[in-house]
C-alpha cells in the first residue's frame, strides 16, 4: 500500500479507524504477526523476584505510557496508525525483516468494531482512490 509507505493515509480516514475501535485488544491477540510485549516483576517467594516477559498489544492505552504516566501515543487513531502502518508499509517490513499481515483473517473474526486488516485497506483505498481523482497528473 503506498499511500502507507509514503504517509499519505487521510486524516480522516485515521479518525474513522480509531473511532471504531473499542480498543478490546482482540485483534493483536490473535494476530501471528504481532510480537508486542511488556516486562514485568512478580514475586515468586519471599526472597525471590521473577522478571518475565509478557505479551502485550501496541493498540492498548497503556502499552506506550512512559514513567511519568506520560503517554505519547494516547489518541485511539494514533495507536490504530501505528499498527496498520506496521502491518502494511513496505519499507517498515524490509526494514525490521519481520512478516506483517498474512491474511489470515483471525481479525476479522475477533474485531467488533469492523477494523479487521481487511477492512481498514478498503477504506484506506477508497479514500486514496478519492484523492487520486483529483491530484494532477505528472508526465
Amino acid at each position: 500500500m503506498r499511500y502507507i509507505s509514503k504517509g499519505k493515509v487521510l486524516e480522516k480516514t485515521c479518525a474513522e479507524v480509531g473511532n471504531r475501535c473499542l480498543e478490546c485488544g482482540g485483534r493483536t491477540d490473535v494476530c501471528h504477526a504481532c510480537t508486542c510485549f511488556t516486562v514485568s516483576d512478580r514475586q515468586v517467594a519471599p526472597d525471590e523476584i521473577e522478571r518475565v516477559r509478557v505479551w502485550d498489544s501496541c493498540a492498548l492505552d497503556g502499552f506506550t505510557r512512559m514513567a511519568g504516566g506520560f503517554n505519547p501515543r494516547r489518541a485511539v487513531h494514533d495507536r490504530r496508525n501505528r499498527r496498520f502502518f506496521r502491518k502494511l508499509a513496505h519499507y517498515f517490513i524490509q526494514r525490521e525483516l519481520s512478516m506483517a499481515c498474512v491474511g489470515c483473517g483471525r481479525c476479522v473474526q475477533v474485531c467488533h468494531g469492523d477494523i479487521g486488516m481487511p477492512s481498514v485497506v478498503e477504506m484506506i483505498r477508497r479514500a486514496t482512490t478519492e484523492l487520486e481523482k483529483n491530484e494532477p497528473v505528472s508526465h
